[in-house]
């Protein structure tokens, strides 16, 4: 996967807190490749598709207060990509960019919490779905701001978007629009990875009113849709990939049970039964990793 936009530097730029870069030119970090023009965007696409990535993310403003990428770079990415039949998705978390997005056709909206009820209907008519990724900050509400450091304006705000982010997912569901799973786990910002996959569908059912199932359906065929394996993953089949998960209590009847890694039973992956008493649960981490400067400066 590559990232392109013009906020990237670190991780695509997602948590710079500057929307502009201070710099010119491309990071040292493959996660991310720094554009700033129409004709950039259009030759990095092309270059990121020769070397054969399933999936192209551009990259706007960290929290949606600006836009950052210009809707014809939009455009130019996603005719580009599309031409070379790969699909796009986007950071966005503003009003405008998200309007931008679903009119140039990208395929996945990440976030799109301040999306209006306007942008919604061309999203609802364009047809992309919207992965909200509520995890990350009901991480640092509710974990973050005391015990790491980060002061009570960062957790506000956090709350505050979250918040919006919750209104505007069922906003989004009441017009049709899919509803995809997104953590932002592994996340060195936010927490590790891993330690909170079963978060999201959690916060889709309790604050966003989505059914037991349906939540687990974002989180397994309607995510593997999106990278190319509906039909292959997120289904239980003769023929199909075989990783499994079976918890000792229904998810169904609790959502949080799938948080609770030592009530797993059995693991299949790729057909093979894993030897549980190897698996110990969610490893710890000796030390925790660095947390980005955003959330002292937000």
């Amino acid at each position: 996967m590559v990232v392109a936009g013009r906020a990237l530097s670190n991780y695509g730029g997602i948590f710079d807190p500057d929307p502009y870069p201070a710099s010119e030119g491309t990071p040292a970090d493959t996660a991310g490749v720094l554009c700033n023009a129409r004709d950039e965007f259009i030759r990095e696409t092309r270059k990121q598709c020769k070397r054969g990535v399933d999936l192209i993310k551009i990259a706007d403003s960290t929290w949606g207060d600006v836009q950052t990428v210009a809707d014809d770079e939009i455009s130019a990415v996603v005719d580009e990509a599309h031409r070379h039949n790969v699909k796009v998705t986007i950071h966005s978390r503003g009003s405008t960019s998200t309007r931008a997005a679903a009119e140039a056709g990208v395929d996945l909206i990440y976030h799109g919490d301040l999306a209006t009820e306007d942008d919604l209907d061309i999203i609802a008519k364009a047809g992309m779905p919207i992965a909200p990724v509520l995890t990350s900050p009901w991480i640092g509400v509710e974990h973050g701001a005391a015990a790491r450091g980060f002061g009570d304006r960062v957790r506000d705000r956090l709350r505050r978007q979250l918040d919006t982010s919750f209104q505007m997912i069922r906003n989004a569901r009441a017009r049709g629009i899919a509803v995809l799973s997104g953590s932002d786990t592994g996340n060195a910002s936010a927490f590790a990875h891993g330690r909170w996959h079963g978060k999201e569908a959690e916060l889709l059912v309790r604050e966003v009113g989505m059914s037991p199932m349906q939540a687990i359906l974002a989180n397994t065929s309607g995510n593997a849709a999106m990278v190319n394996l509906a039909g292959e993953v997120g289904v239980i089949a003769p023929g199909k990939l075989a990783d499994i998960v079976i918890w000792d209590s229904d998810p169904i009847a609790d959502i949080t049970v799938l948080q609770r890694s030592a009530e797993i039973s059995t693991i299949i992956k790729d057909g093979r039964i894993v030897d549980c008493q190897r698996v110990t649960g969610f490893r710890e981490l000796s030390e925790e990793p660095g947390r980005s400067g955003i959330f002292s400066r937000a």
